[in-house]
């Protein structure tokens, strides 16, 4: 084993100091991309595998389903670097309980929009063919009521499967950048 000089050490070490601030960026942007990639597995994952929820958004004619997802993105640079890993479209649906509610058609006028919930009888209500909804092994009606749902908290997994590929990310990397900087 060699021995290094104060003069040499200094400069070593002072090159350890600035390879740590300049990869510091890019272990952040690596960590961040991988939490990226579980939550996104989780989320889809919760939402049916296609990172689609089927019917939400849909409107009057225009194909539903909110896409959903989660997106990183890192900000600062040198010691302030930071990254934030966000959620895409409506993720509290499916992180969160929700409420039992009344759907409506969205062609349904008059009344049918007005709360019935029934069977749908010739020339009740206004609106057109369209102003109905197919209820699976029910029939047809104006309007439906949705008992609600349990939250599928793929957020709070995701977080939790993440953490430790993030720590894991940031020690191996910044170990690279201190191994390549000081031979």
């Amino acid at each position: 084993m060699a021995t290094l000089s104060g003069p040499d050490l200094g400069a070593r070490m002072s090159k350890v100091g600035s390879s740590i601030n300049a990869g510091r960026r890019a272990t952040v942007v690596k960590a961040a991309a991988r939490a990226e990639r579980i939550q996104d597995a989780e989320i889809s994952k919760a939402a049916g595998g296609d990172g689609r929820m089927s019917g939400v958004g849909r409107r009057k004619g225009r194909p539903g389903g909110a896409k959903v997802g989660a997106r990183a993105k890192a900000r600062g640079a040198g010691v302030g670097t930071s990254a934030i890993v966000k959620a895409i479209g409506p993720v509290h649906l499916l992180e969160r309980p929700t409420a039992g509610r009344v759907i409506h058609s969205a062609y349904a006028t008059g009344r049918g929009r007005r709360g019935f919930i029934g069977p749908t009888l010739p020339g009740q209500f206004a609106g057109d063919r369209r102003a109905v909804l197919n209820v699976p092994n029910i029939g047809y009606r104006r309007s439906v009521r949705h008992p609600g749902t349990r939250g599928k908290r793929p957020w709070k997994i995701g977080r939790r499967r993440a953490e430790p590929v993030i720590r894991k990310t940031l020690r191996t990397e910044m170990a690279q950048i201190i191994r390549k900087a000081a031979r």
